[in-house]
């Protein structure tokens, strides 16, 4: 089976930009000092340099390697946002708590 695009569609998209509904996604905002560093060592993507503007995808597992969820994250000068899959943002908080000392905050 093949899709038809729109021919006009395919060129707005590859012209200007693209609004995707992704509102059944959890959002986490991490705040703190070492927030690049912890999300660094709890997951699969090196995210350490990540500078303000820049996003990228990471994976997060267990001690074991087993995979938790998929986070796509973006970077501000003092913020990560993170967005988890449908309804996993306090799984993933509570997890990620259990590493955190007090410089880290996540809402």
């Amino acid at each position: 089976m093949t899709t038809q695009i729109d021919p006009a569609v395919y060129a707005a998209a590859k012209e200007t930009a693209v609004l995707v509904d992704r509102s059944n996604l959890g959002m986490l905002k991490i705040t703190g000092a070492t927030r690049l560093d912890l999300i660094d060592r709890m997951s699969t993507q090196a995210v350490k340099r990540l500078q303000s503007g820049e996003g990228r995808a990471t994976i997060f597992t267990t001690d074991i390697g087993r995979i938790i969820d998929r986070l796509i994250l973006y970077a501000s000068s003092d913020t990560v946002y993170a967005l988890t899959s449908e309804n996993h943002a306090d799984p993933i908080a509570r997890y990620l708590m259990r590493y955190v000392f007090l410089t880290t905050t996540f809402t």
